[in-house]
């Protein structure tokens, strides 16, 4: 015999189907690839010994740079990883995620410990050349650390001209930027640099800042671009300071807005960071200690970006606080009380061990930028031993049924940039 049925059973089944359709997961926005697809095989292998290893050169693991962008202008960008131990690799894009390596033919094979790698049109040409940062352990001879720059021909080849331009530095380099910061149409060249020449005398002196005179191989160096294929540097005249680099991130930007661009230094450890702003008439001025209340202590990777759209610069740093309580404590006697009263002695600012997101407040009346450490209140302040920092826009995309969902639930939420 036939029995009616319920009413609510009517309501159970599109309600299942709403609830499974809310239940699926949207499709990954990345899809990792393998080498055997991507044809970019390059590895940064490390071999360690008895002589070479992490006791004498505490730096040995700090890795090297990659530099993407199109050096034969055929609308691809190609990619080009700086080496260590091994030789720097150039990878042509040919289209649909596939790469050709063309280090050999095209002249780029590194010997030197490279850590970074920039790519610039350093002749206006039309072709992007190839600036690399060298350095390596703290006994290597200058001559090693010489950093390279391949002019690129315009043939799918490259020569290396850095003496012929002058910029051939034999520092401790870890990145290079390049900014025209006098407006005089030429692309200048700021070197960052971290010596572990230095690093290993202050030993002794149980902290890095034992050193009271550092060695030049550490200190930051701005080149001039005169504009004739040569560069002078001019960095004690510029008023770039001459202390020991630690530095592990630097980025260029416009801070307060004035048109001129400005250098950020992210050092490790001591001493502080330093904010240099750009004065119009060819010299710098470190406004860390005017601007900013405090930095991370191990200041590592840093990146400049509005990212909460009020039209000021803000600033991300990384550092390395545990998420976890245990791993904090096992770290923290990093730096003891004491350690903090004497950096104070030596009057250095104090830091914290901790990523910073600094929120621009916007300019004083004085033209001095106030800015907020917002790390811990914005949820980024712990993210273990982070090396870099990237601040971009994400573009979100929504399935047909996700958009109506968050339509009825009155509009997407989440503040700028989420």
């Amino acid at each position: 015999m036939l029995r009616a049925t319920p009413r609510w059973i009517g309501i159970i089944v599109p309600l299942v189907a709403v609830l499974g359709a809310c239940g699926r997961r949207p499709a990954p926005l990345f899809k990792l690839l393998s080498p055997r697809h991507t044809g970019v095989t390059f590895a940064n292998t490390i071999s360690t010994n008895d002589s070479v290893n992490v006791q004498n050169d505490v730096y040995i693991y700090n890795g090297a740079g990659v530099a993407v962008g199109d050096v034969n202008n055929d609308g691809l960008p190609d990619l080009f990883f700086s080496g260590n131990m091994v030789s720097s690799r150039l990878y042509l894009n040919k289209g649909n995620m596939q790469f050709e390596d063309i280090t050999e033919r095209a002249g780029v094979a590194t010997k030197r410990w490279c850590t970074g790698a920039t790519m610039v049109d350093i002749n206006n040409d039309g072709f992007l050349d190839i600036y690399v940062s060298v350095s390596g352990p703290g006994g290597s001879k200058g001559k090693d650390r010489a950093n390279l720059l391949f002019i690129n021909n315009g043939d799918g080849t490259f020569t290396e001209q850095a003496e012929k331009y002058g910029i051939a530095d034999t520092g401790f380099t870890t990145h290079a930027v390049f900014l025209d910061y006098d407006g005089d149409g030429y692309l200048d060249l700021f070197l960052l640099n971290n010596s572990p020449k230095d690093f290993a005398r202050g030993a002794a002196d149980t902290h890095p800042l034992g050193v009271k005179e550092p060695s030049p191989e550490s200190w930051n160096k701005l080149y001039h671009n005169n504009g004739n294929g040569t560069f002078t540097d001019v960095s004690e005249k510029a008023g770039i300071l001459r202390q020991i680099g630690y530095g592990l991130g630097v980025v260029v930007a416009d801070v307060n807005r004035d048109g001129r661009p400005d250098i950020y230094v992210s050092n490790d450890v001591a001493p502080n960071d330093a904010l240099y702003s750009n004065n119009g008439d060819g010299t710098f001025t470190d406004k860390r200690a005017d601007w900013l209340k405090h930095t991370s202590f191990a200041g590592m990777g840093v990146d400049v970006a509005d990212f909460n759209n009020d039209g000021w610069p803000d600033i991300a740093q990384m550092d390395m606080l545990p998420a976890s309580l245990e791993q904090r404590k096992r770290m923290s006697g990093y730096l003891t009380h004491g350690g903090r009263i004497e950096l104070r002695r030596r009057g250095f600012l104090d830091d914290y061990d901790a990523n910073a997101l600094q929120l621009s407040n916007g300019i004083t009346p004085n033209g001095d930028i106030v800015f907020s450490d917002i790390a811990t209140l914005a949820g980024v302040a712990a993210t273990d031993w982070s090396w870099s920092a990237l601040l971009a826009l994400r573009h979100e995309w929504l399935s047909q049924s996700a958009q109506r969902s968050r339509l009825s639930d009155g509009g997407v939420r989440g503040a700028p940039g989420e």
